[in-house]
């Protein structure tokens, strides 16, 4: 995974991944996880491109939390071409709330639902993340749904 951060005044969602887009300072990192550092700043930008690749072959739900408006997309199909034609959103947020807060009660779906994947294939999966001011972040978390899947745990969504 990779997060490319960018920093500008004029931040806004389509600017963010527009690389001929000159007027952001940008700065890209190898991301080890797909979450922002808390309070970074403001009006900025980070985009995270990288693959997903499921431990089984089961139905995977993704959840998102930011602040202040975050979209993560996924690939129709396993594979590891560049094509993004294939790629879907599968959570778009335009809202924010607290750090790592997927079940925030405002009426805004921060999940993307059951998702079938096969075992051990890649994914292409971006997020795409902008502050404007405030408490700033954007966290992912996965919730497989098999439960015998050894090394990993079945997330129980907590009430």
């Amino acid at each position: 995974m990779v997060n490319t951060t960018g920093q500008s005044e004029k931040v806004s969602i389509s600017k963010v991944n527009d690389t001929s887009y000159a007027d952001f300072v940008r700065n890209e990192t190898l991301a080890l996880t797909l979450s922002t550092p808390k309070d970074e700043g403001n009006h900025h930008g980070n985009v995270f491109k990288g693959w997903f690749i499921p431990p089984a072959s089961t139905n995977y739900s993704f959840w998102m939390a930011c602040d202040d408006h975050c979209i993560l997309k996924l690939g129709n199909t396993s594979g590891l071409g560049n094509d993004t034609t294939d790629v879907r959103d599968i959570i778009n947020i335009y809202s924010w709330s607290d750090w790592r807060d997927y079940f925030k009660a405002d009426k805004i779906n921060r999940t993307s639902g059951k998702i079938y994947l096969e075992a051990d294939k890649p994914y292409y999966l971006e997020a795409l993340h902008i502050e404007g001011g405030g408490g700033d972040h954007m966290s992912v978390a996965v919730e497989i749904e098999s439960a015998a899947t050894v090394g990993h745990y079945h997330a129980v969504k907590e009430q």
